[in-house]
């Protein structure tokens, strides 16, 4: 638990009764039209060649220069940059030695 769950309503109301609740019953419109497994195939000729059958399947590399150009356009892709909290000894600190020793 975090202080979130401190400030949260109070759900048990919504679990009590004698449970005759009728059933949940989803719409499926948008699951059934299937408009959400199908692509622009047409404008889209690099996805043909990708497989999005599992996770990381597609590589990467290709896949954001896709995207990129589907939301910027003709502007040029900024060059990857791969680094996290990255040193180099330039910017890396260095303890400086005491002068003098205080204990």
């Amino acid at each position: 638990m975090n202080s979130n769950d401190a400030r949260a309503a109070v759900m048990a109301s919504l679990f009590v009764g004698d449970g005759t609740q009728p059933p949940f019953s989803a719409d499926y419109r948008n699951r059934d039209n299937g408009m959400i497994y199908s692509m622009n195939e047409k404008e889209w000729k690099a996805g043909k060649s990708m497989d999005f059958s599992h996770a990381d399947a597609v590589d990467a590399a290709v896949l954001n220069q896709v995207l990129w150009q589907d939301r910027m356009g003709a502007t040029p892709m900024p060059a990857p940059q791969h680094n996290v909290f990255g040193t180099s000894p330039e910017t890396k600190s260095v303890r400086k030695a005491k002068k003098q020793d205080l204990d």
